[in-house]
């Protein structure tokens, strides 16, 4: 039983060692909002040559979406320590609430003033409006209420149809080749229906 004792106490000093460790080693991510901020937040990673930092601090435009400049050998999805403020007056407010989704909607979860982070939603994402595979995260900013009715809501598909996005260091995607030659063989099927029957449209 003495060794069981030893050998246990071992064990527990060396996993809160590595627990100690850990902590020490993540990486701190804070992300400010402009003030009364309400929405969705994307963030979209894109991967660059440079060094690694221990505390990085990113401020959200307006728009609500933030591309970031990450190292080629960081994980993008290992963000690490993520909080979230709201810059009021040059000060910093942390919005402490954090739920994974929003609770069932009911009155008194729509009575409930505090504002959260819900999320977050990570992916890669591709589609016919980029030449590339996105690395993307996303979070939603609001009280229960702002989120049932999706106030300020928005995809990063919405964003992507309207802005171009530097493929710099991403994986090249396919569907926007794909999308294309299918586009421009229907292009060419229909003029050659059309010089087929040159009576066509007199009709």
């Amino acid at each position: 039983m003495k060794h069981t004792h030893v050998f246990l106490l071992v064990l527990s000093m060396f996993i809160g060692a590595c627990s100690q460790q850990d902590a020490s080693t993540h990486r701190r991510v804070i992300y400010t909002l402009p003030s009364s901020y309400i929405g969705t937040i994307l963030i979209i990673n894109s991967p660059q040559e440079m060094e690694s930092q221990a505390f990085r601090e990113h401020k959200i435009p307006a728009s609500g979406v933030l591309i970031v400049k990450k190292p080629i050998n960081e994980g993008w999805d290992d963000e690490g320590i993520i909080e979230f403020f709201y810059r009021n007056n040059g000060k910093l407010e942390e919005i402490t609430g954090w739920a994974a989704r929003t609770p069932k909607d009911t009155p008194e979860s729509r009575a409930d003033p505090e504002i959260r982070v819900f999320g977050a939603s990570v992916g890669t994402y591709e589609s016919i409006h980029s030449d590339c595979k996105i690395l993307t995260r996303s979070y939603y900013i609001g009280t229960n209420t702002d989120a049932y009715e999706s106030v300020n809501f928005f995809e990063i598909d919405d964003y992507v149809k309207n802005h171009a996005i530097d493929c710099t260091g991403l994986e090249p995607g396919t569907l926007r080749k794909q999308h294309l030659a299918t586009q421009e063989k229907r292009e060419k099927e229909d003029e050659s229906s059309s010089s087929e029957d040159p009576q066509q449209g007199k009709n």
